[in-house]
């Protein structure tokens, strides 16, 4: 007897491999998801303009990596509290000087540059349909930066309007990168500072407009993030104590899915030789200098140099540094 409902669905037909650069841009789950698979050794790019959470604003950072764009506007930045602020990315951008937050952005939009260009993968997570437009010129904001309430005029986008957004912007993707993958997901993270109801309508707002785009964009592959915990999990234990953000045994969930779903077998392979190394490298010996620790610094040396030699392309200097006889 099976009390729980199960998601059933296709795996992508363009796997992740050890070959492949990826860019995850979007809520905070892409960068749950991005630090898992950094931690894994995979080249990637996670949220260059910071956790953003509704697709329009997400889509103006990619717009500004494709294009590289050097002519920002002025009413993009302003001055609160003591540091300068941008309307289109995240607070980690904010500086004690305007002149900082212009070359911080420069530099973003330079390695968003270079990884659409390079990338094999681009992932994109929606976080929410609802967006706050500044009441003096009427433009959208990523991130209201704690200015009061009463500067901003919030509403729930169209799902026409998201996917028009995005039907011209991959377009302009491929067109940059042809050989690019797209990946969609739609956070699971509950925005319920919106309101529960509200948060219903804004989820609801983003799968009709990600129903839309894929019968649109037939190339893109979409994964379930949301469906695996509202659906399969389906329980407040497996959120944290604010009852929004899903807990680390429904992230390492959702990431066991996608890892089955969206990794090449010989991929999964590696990345199980990785793990087991940095398990063996978070050991913490009782003698260091033991016969017994000498042997097994030596046999795990051995596992390093057999996974470089089959996978010259990740990044093991650490592990060999820490399993080397001379450390």
């Amino acid at each position: 007897m099976e009390f729980r409902t199960l998601h059933h669905f296709d795996a992508t037909k363009q796997p992740i491999d050890f070959t492949s650069s990826l860019l995850s841009i979007g809520s905070c789950f892409a960068t749950h998801m991005g630090a898992k698979l950094e931690k894994r050794k995979f080249s990637i790019l996670t949220n260059p303009g910071g956790i953003i959470y509704n697709p329009m604003s997400i889509a103006q950072i990619i717009d500004d990596g494709l294009h590289l764009n050097t002519q920002l506007q002025e009413n993009s930045f302003f001055e609160y509290l003591g540091f300068w602020h941008s309307w289109n990315h995240h607070g980690s951008f904010s500086r004690v000087s305007k002149l900082e937050l212009i070359e911080s952005i420069y530099q973003s939009n330079q390695s968003t540059h270079m990884a659409l260009r390079n990338a094999s993968h681009l992932l994109i997570t929606w976080g929410s349909a609802y967006v706050y437009e500044k009441n003096s010129d009427g433009k959208m904001v990523a991130n209201c930066h704690k200015v009061p309430g009463k500067e901003f005029s919030k509403r729930l986008l169209e799902p026409s309007e998201i996917t028009q957004r995005y039907i011209e912007l991959i377009k302009s993707i491929r067109a940059f990168n042809p050989e690019i993958n797209l990946i969609w997901s739609i956070s699971p993270v509950k925005h319920i500072r919106d309101g529960l109801h509200e948060n219903n309508l804004s989820k609801s707002v983003l799968f009709l407009a990600m129903q839309d785009l894929l019968k649109l964009d037939t190339q893109s592959y979409y994964f379930p993030a949301f469906e695996l915990v509202q659906d399969e999990l389906r329980d407040y234990r497996f959120y944290r104590e604010d009852m929004a953000h899903p807990s680390e045994q429904a992230i390492n969930y959702v990431w066991e899915s996608f890892v089955t779903h969206c990794f090449s077998s010989d991929a999964k392979q590696a990345m199980q030789q990785i793990e087991e190394l940095q398990q063996a490298m978070a050991h913490q010996p009782l003698r260091p200098n033991s016969d017994a620790h000498i042997s097994f610094r030596s046999s795990f040396l051995k596992k390093v140099l057999a996974l470089k030699s089959k996978y010259p392309q990740i990044n093991l200097k650490q592990e060999e540094s820490y399993f080397s006889p001379n450390n």
